[in-house]
């Protein structure tokens, strides 16, 4: 039998444990365990409530698993994101789930699209193989349907053609009476006269005379909104860098989905992380470097992010201003932006061939006919001097050329060479060929010390050779 000092202090104990007990509960459950009188009839009225929820929630989940389906509008990433956080669950709950069992369901739940590979799996599916191994092959299958279908597309644009109504035949054949406001020609508008072209160009040559007696031009924030950029926007918030071009990746890493929560609240997957070789402008010149860990997330929308968080860690000091933004590295500008609206858009774009792009600039360091052939569509000499006799094209001056060598042309019209027929005679009869033969190794040397000998076969010719 207990003594009373006993008693005194499990009573003193038993009402610490139901004093913290009841304080570590919600309204929805301390409801429970208000009749019971000592903390083990809480602790069981507790562990009753459990079990029964976590009967519910295994059903609920295994329900939730098995009613899971690809629905419209959905990509690899998602549903494979979506049917891991099921499978998560459910390891919560203990319920055993082989690896057998999820990929036979994302086999089974692939849309139409995916028919073939399907149909390839189930003929030549492989021993051993990982959730994550099936979601690198179907990645690769959706990047390869996006591919042809976008080769369609542009296949059947190219292939439509213009029908000319006869709306248009009626405006062409009204303007062949009317008289033009500006050389009183007929056949012709203001808008389309060529005299107003002629007058254009010479200002041009004006105002171009009159920038180049200016000593020293400062390049405002408004000239570096013209460089042309992938659309890279710097973003406090972002943790790493972020795009949905899979192409721009020189290295990619298929990873485990990882959620990315957005603007909008929306929580959107990243399935692969890698490198992406860039151009980077700060300033005055586009300097090649590299974007390290930057996520790959099919979802995300058509702009990019640069976290400035990731930059800062290497070191990056960032400067924001009222109009640009910068990124320095030991007092020296690496790379520079610009604001538009409430956003900062910086100066990067992938590397591209120098030689092909400045063929297109408007105003190129030299105006050779070899520079106006490669602007024009690799047109003949004979037409850019044509063109420019007529002055059918603005700002077309070139240099006096007579022949000029294009390599693009030279290789897009390469065919394959006949070949020649052998017309030499070939040499048949005895003594016109030597005929050699090595004999050995033989056990015993000859007298010189030699286990080989040469044969000679020298028949002579004939009177008629």
């Amino acid at each position: 039998l207990s003594t009373e000092s006993e008693i005194k202090a499990w009573k003193k104990r038993d009402a610490l444990v139901r004093s913290i007990i009841s304080r570590s509960l919600d309204d929805f459950h301390h409801a429970f365990i208000r009749s019971c009188k000592t903390s083990k009839e809480m602790m069981n009225c507790i562990v009753r409530i459990k079990e029964q929820a976590t009967v519910s929630s295994k059903l609920l989940v295994s329900s939730e698993f098995h009613a899971y389906t690809w629905k419209p509008g959905m990509n690899v990433a998602s549903f494979i994101a979506g049917l891991n956080v099921i499978v998560n669950k459910m390891q919560s709950l203990q319920i055993e789930l082989d690896d057998e069992i999820i990929i036979g369901k994302v086999i089974q739940c692939l849309p139409s699209d995916f028919d073939s590979f399907r149909q390839s799996w189930r003929l030549s599916a492989p021993k051993t193989v990982t959730l994550s191994d099936l979601t690198s092959q179907l990645l690769a299958c959706e990047s390869d349907q996006l591919c042809r279908s976008m080769q369609a597309v542009s296949i059947g644009e190219a292939l439509v053609g213009k029908r000319t109504t006869s709306k248009e035949l009626n405006e062409n054949s009204k303007k062949r009476n009317i008289e033009c406001w500006n050389c009183k020609k007929k056949g012709h508008i203001r808008s389309e006269c060529r005299s107003q072209r002629k007058l254009n160009s010479s200002t041009l040559k004006d105002r171009t005379k009159s920038l180049n007696r200016t000593g020293f031009v400062a390049r405002s924030w408004l000239d570096i909104r013209q460089e042309p950029n992938d659309g890279w926007l710097a973003d406090s918030g972002a943790f790493k860098h972020i795009t949905r071009n899979r192409h721009w990746f020189s290295t990619l890493e298929i990873i485990e989905p990882q959620g990315v929560r957005i603007g909008n609240d929306k929580m959107i997957y990243a399935v692969g992380i890698g490198t992406i070789d860039v151009e980077v402008f700060n300033g005055k010149q586009w300097i090649a470097s590299v974007l390290n860990d930057v996520l790959y997330v099919p979802e995300f929308g058509s702009s990019c992010l640069l976290s400035l968080g990731a930059a800062a860690a290497r070191g990056y000091k960032i400067i924001m201003g009222n109009f640009n933004i910068r990124l320095m590295m030991n007092n020296r500008t690496e790379l520079v932006g610009y604001k538009d609206g409430d956003l900062y858009t910086l100066l990067i774009r992938r590397l591209s061939d120098n030689t092909s792009m400045s063929a297109m600039l408007t105003e190129g360091e030299t105006h050779s006919f070899e520079l106006w052939h490669q602007r024009l569509g690799h047109i003949s000499v004979e037409k850019i001097k044509t063109m420019m006799q007529r002055k059918l094209v603005d700002g077309l001056r070139a240099t006096a050329e007579e022949k000029i060598f294009c390599e693009g042309c030279v290789l897009g019209s390469m065919t394959r060479k006949p070949h020649k027929e052998v017309t030499e005679r070939r040499q048949s009869v005895p003594g016109e060929i030597i005929h050699a033969d090595v004999c050995g190794l033989f056990i015993h040397p000859s007298v010189g010390g030699n286990r080989y000998f040469i044969c000679y076969l020298m028949l002579p010719m004939t009177n008629a050779r």
